[in-house]
């Protein structure tokens, strides 16, 4: 099963940004499910790395990541709101859904490689 995953990784990855897309509008209570799974096949694909890693590096990323979510959730579901208030056309909420994830993903990268420079000295 784990050569499976890492064989098919860019494909279940990609399913399940899609479907968290989706159901991101039309099944909210869902979206866990999607995130539980990316999270699961993530560890998976990376269980190397992730088993020498130290455990001061692997907390400190975890934060971030929880600190991330908490973050995107509450920026993303304002804005959504907002966005069906005035009507935003679906592809527009699509658009800025995206921008907002390549930013925050960006952020995440940038803030871990600041704080491992920083603990590193």
């Amino acid at each position: 099963m784990l050569k499976f995953i890492d064989t098919q990784y860019e494909k279940f990855t990609w399913l399940l940004v899609f479907s968290g897309i989706i159901l991101f509008f039309i099944a909210k209570e869902y979206l866990w499910i999607v995130l539980f799974s990316f999270l699961l096949i993530k560890a998976v694909k990376f269980r190397n790395t992730i088993r020498t890693t130290p455990i001061p590096k692997l907390v400190m990323q975890v934060g971030l990541f929880i600190l991330l979510i908490a973050v995107l959730a509450i920026i993303i579901i304002a804005s959504a709101s907002f966005m069906k208030e005035h009507n935003i056309p679906v592809f527009l909420r699509y658009a800025y859904l995206i921008v907002v994830l390549f930013i925050a993903s960006s952020c995440y990268e940038w803030a871990t490689n600041f704080l491992m420079k920083i603990w590193n000295k």
